[in-house]
């Protein structure tokens, strides 16, 4: 799926669904943008990286 930034850049990613549950208010199907290998790297400015966990 194509998404667009709110820079304008386009982006392609994979689509999934994540499951959410609220007390008191059950569970809610949402969808969910997968993210891509580069998301993941760290960068060189400092910034806070951002960590994989498997399931």
């Amino acid at each position: 799926m194509e998404f667009v930034l709110a820079n304008g850049t386009v982006v392609k990613r994979a689509v999934s669904e994540a499951l959410i549950e609220l007390p008191g208010y059950g569970e809610r199907r949402s969808p969910a943008a997968l993210g891509e290998d580069e998301n993941f790297r760290r960068s060189d400015s400092g910034g806070l990286r951002a960590r994989r966990r498997s399931l």
